[in-house]
């Protein structure tokens, strides 16, 4: 994981609750069949 350009540590569990959380919500999603991979980037816009 980055942010702000920097890379940030993150030890096995966070790896592995971020990981499975994301995929649980895009197997949720209407027409995903079996996820074998996930690329996901967001950005903040400023207010």
């Amino acid at each position: 994981m980055q942010v702000n350009g920097r890379k940030v540590d993150l030890n096995d569990f966070v790896q592995r609750f971020l990981g499975q959380a994301v995929i649980g919500m895009v197997q949720s999603l209407r027409g995903v069949e079996e996820v074998q991979t996930i690329r996901l980037e967001i950005s903040r816009s400023s207010p």
